[in-house]
């Protein structure tokens, strides 16, 4: 009895999802492709703004702690 309630949860469960993706104009797998395309581009430019412009700007105001700058350590001419 437990396995045939979990089975009809997961089956109506599924099915709206479907017909919520459905409701969102997604009927293909080019459609899919083409979301998720614009869903990682979105991702990559929040990504780009945080680094460039609000990141910084917290630092500043010091509402965040600084980043550690890594420092290089060079040697001498020849010397390896």
């Amino acid at each position: 009895m437990e396995h045939d309630t979990k089975t009809g949860i997961v089956k109506s469960g599924s099915a709206w999802l479907l017909v919520v993706i459905a409701d969102l104009g997604i009927k293909s797998w080019g459609d899919v492709a083409a979301m998720l395309a614009a869903l990682y581009s979105l991702v990559l430019l929040i990504e780009w703004a945080w680094k460039r412009i609000a990141r910084p700007i917290f630092e500043a105001h010091g509402w965040i702690a600084p980043r550690k700058r890594r420092h290089i350590e060079t040697t001498g001419h020849g010397d390896l």
